[in-house]
């Protein structure tokens, strides 16, 4: 490297030796021209015989900061295209945890926002909704039977039945909408 890029890495190694509090950081650079991305970490070592030492490991994350930008740019493009539809559509993962409700889904149920939040269970938005009365007609007399009797044993039959693959589901509303 040149001189200042190696007195700037020689002033974060000197404090690393003197707080011994460890030193990272994500740096961003051009190798001809080309953008690339590392992870510093530099650590200071005690050995056996209490001589201290600099332990410092650079990381090329260029691969994973593309990917990252990749998926920031797909799920902007996902939410996007969610918008752009005339239906109310909410997403969640394969562990059944929250990813994201396009407006037309909010507007239509308005009590769930609370448990829209990134990560949040489905079982928290099936509660809330039992709470605020939604969901009540799922379209199996099986489980709309469990709804006033036993709220966690209609969540578990809920649940389910979601699981069911090519599977489309019809509700209605209080408010009397279906969806």
């Amino acid at each position: 490297v040149t001189p200042v890029f190696a007195a700037s890495f020689e002033e974060s190694e000197r404090e690393v030796m003197r707080t011994g509090a460890p030193y990272e950081a994500e740096e961003d650079f051009a190798v001809a021209g080309q953008p690339k991305s590392r992870m510093v970490r530099k650590s200071r070592v005690r050995t056996g015989s209490g001589a201290d030492d600099l332990a410092c490991t650079i990381f090329d994350v260029t691969e994973l900061k593309r990917r990252e930008r990749e998926s920031i740019e797909a799920r902007n493009y996902l939410e996007n295209l969610l918008e752009s539809l005339p239906a109310g559509i909410i997403i969640y993962d394969s562990q059944d945890r929250f990813v994201l409700a396009n407006r037309q889904l909010q507007e239509t149920l308005p009590e769930l926002r609370s448990v829209w939040d990134v990560g949040t269970p489905f079982r928290e938005a099936l509660m809330r909704g039992h709470a605020a009365g939604y969901f009540r007609f799922s379209g199996d007399a099986s489980v709309d039977s469990l709804y006033e009797q036993d709220r966690d044993a209609w969540i578990d039959a809920y649940l389910a039945q979601r699981k069911l693959n090519y599977h489309s589901f019809v509700r209605q509303n209080p408010d009397g909408r279906w969806y």
